[in-house]
């Protein structure tokens, strides 16, 4: 039984159109996959994938990377559901004719995205109980907080820069270009 996509998108729209705050692992990924399909967060995002990089820059920060690290699950519990709809999702390309990149999950069975979804709330919940402390007590460490509330807030700007693209001044760069220039001349009859 598959529900119909407006009454999934209009759910989610009112869902996130009110939340005073969300809970997101790589919330980028999220907020462009929400705003492909009209919907627009409006309250605070967290990132549990900006807070483990915080905790520790060097580990892996994918969301079942940090599961394990955590203790919340071992490797290859989402392996196969992601294998599941992969391969669906290449069985719709194929009989389609279409790019896979081109099928959207919203094409994939329900009852195939279902258990997937819920061990990624599972996990980013459990995540989050740990970490989200954790930031809220860097506020008293200027550095910490200032660098994950502002990472937070730049994921939005982000979205839309990728979107709409970066608006470069050919201009001024390049007069950047010609002073590079002088100055390379310049370095070169010196030595």
């Amino acid at each position: 039984h598959k529900i119909p996509l407006e009454t999934v998108l209009r759910a989610l729209s009112d869902i996130f159109g009110t939340a005073p705050q969300l809970i997101a692992h790589n919330a980028k990924f999220d907020l462009e996959f929400l705003r492909v399909e009209g919907i627009e967060p409006t309250g605070f995002c967290h990132d549990t994938m900006v807070m483990a990089h915080l905790e520790n820059e060097d580990e892996r920060k994918s969301l079942e990377a940090v599961a394990v690290r955590l203790g919340f699950t071992t490797w290859g519990e989402q392996a196969g559901w992601k294998k599941t709809i992969e391969d669906e999702r290449k069985e719709i390309a194929k009989r389609t004719g279409r790019l896979l990149a081109d099928v959207r999950f919203s094409e994939v069975p329900l009852y195939l995205l279902a258990d997937y979804c819920v061990l990624d709330l599972e996990f980013t919940e459990k995540i989050a109980s740990v970490y989200l402390p954790k930031m809220a007590g860097y506020t008293a460490e200027p550095i910490h907080g200032n660098v994950y509330e502002t990472e937070c807030k730049l994921i939005p700007a982000l979205v839309e820069m990728e979107k709409n693209g970066v608006y470069l001044d050919a201009e001024y760069l390049g007069g950047m270009k010609s002073a590079f220039e002088d100055a390379q001349a310049e370095a070169q009859e010196k030595v």
